[in-house]
């Protein structure tokens, strides 16, 4: 909850015991009560937009100056918490009634203030199942080439809300027509983009699911300009092993006819999505699924009752005290064994001890 007042931070602080400036020069002030922030800001106007993204100073002034300077409609209405009358200058509950995202005023001058506002249209529509008003479309394609002027990690953020609402497919192909992706990522080439059907075909929602979908994509129509240039951003760790681990699983998938070594990729922490890529693929290329579900089928088969493979009988010493010389041979005869184990449904040691020669 956030609340908006005429009082000016100082009087905010006088009134409450226990307040914390977290943006005072803003005109912001945390309210604590009970371990509870909320954050009080003083109706204000905003001075010019220097760098893109925040106003150089600001000026405190009332509810409907301060009503004017919000992003869309929807985001500019004020509610008397003691009247419950709605005070709306912009028309939002139409909007809302609507299904709208519009901008407030001129859309070129609300997205020349805060270039992240183009980005933020597309996850509010995203998240809400909304449309966008076609002025304020318009003005995101005029515009896209801007967003340079805002951080990779608010970029991200945006892009994982956006990747996980109700209507993420829908946006990710506007994400490419209104040339925002191109732009973020510095795209010169002409551009293939996947349409609205064929993400929906891959089914996966989600920031990862995304990355790992266009990672795909490039690779399949020999554009590989935006993985490049996507590697360069601020990724967390866990989220890049997260990436080359499912990608490298579904590479397996698709290039190889060995069983087994499907079967090991599959049964990783990646391989459900690396699956589901591979689907994908052999859609996209036309071809049946009998491969996949064959696959699916023969796994199952062997797994546990877990739905993984079961862990491997024998380790490096049973094979020593048996007398296999000590070397690079070990590892070979330990993934012998485990297939054997696997395909054969061997669940003792000492049976499957019986079946190996060295």
């Amino acid at each position: 909850m956030d609340i908006a007042t005429s009082a000016p931070p100082e009087k905010v602080e006088e009134l409450f015991p226990e307040t914390k400036d977290v943006g005072k020069a803003f005109g912001t002030i945390l309210v604590v009560e009970n371990d509870f922030g909320v954050e009080v800001t003083t109706f204000r106007k905003d001075g010019p937009y220097l760098n893109g993204r925040h106003p150089n100073y600001v000026e405190f002034s009332d509810e409907k100056e301060d009503s004017s300077r919000r992003d869309f409609t929807i985001n500019s209405m004020f509610l008397n918490p003691f009247t419950e009358e709605l005070i709306d200058h912009f028309n939002g509950r139409l909007d809302l009634q609507n299904k709208l995202i519009k901008s407030v005023g001129d859309p070129h001058l609300r997205f020349e203030e805060d270039k992240l506002r183009m980005l933020r249209a597309l996850r509010f529509a995203s998240q809400l199942d909304y449309q966008i008003e076609s002025k304020t479309y318009i003005a995101i394609k005029d515009l896209a080439p801007s967003i340079h002027a805002v951080s990779k990690e608010r970029l991200l953020i945006e892009l994982e809300k956006l990747s996980c609402g109700k209507s993420c497919f829908r946006l990710w192909e506007e994400l490419f027509k209104t040339h925002l992706w191109t732009s973020m990522f510095s795209i010169q080439q002409p551009y293939i983009y996947p349409k609205q059907n064929e993400l929906e075909k891959f089914g996966q929602k989600g920031w990862l699911a995304f990355v790992i979908f266009m990672a795909y994509w490039d690779k399949y129509k020999n554009q590989n300009e935006w993985f490049e240039n996507f590697k360069k951003w601020p990724l967390s760790r866990d989220f890049k092993k997260q990436v080359e681990g499912t990608l490298g699983v579904s590479e397996t998938l698709m290039s190889t006819t060995s069983f087994i070594n499907k079967a090991l990729a599959f049964n990783s922490v990646y391989g459900i999505l690396g699956l589901e890529l591979w689907r994908f693929d052999n859609w996209k290329r036309k071809k049946t699924q009998q491969e996949t579900e064959s696959f699916i089928s023969r796994f199952l088969d062997c797994s546990d009752s877990s739905g993984h493979l079961p862990a491997s009988l024998i380790q490096g010493r049973d094979l020593l005290e048996r007398g296999h010389p000590q070397g690079p041979g070990i590892q070979t005869q330990l993934q012998k064994a485990y297939e054997l184990q696997i395909l054969n449904k061997i669940k003792s040691k000492e049976d499957l001890l019986k079946k190996l020669s060295f």
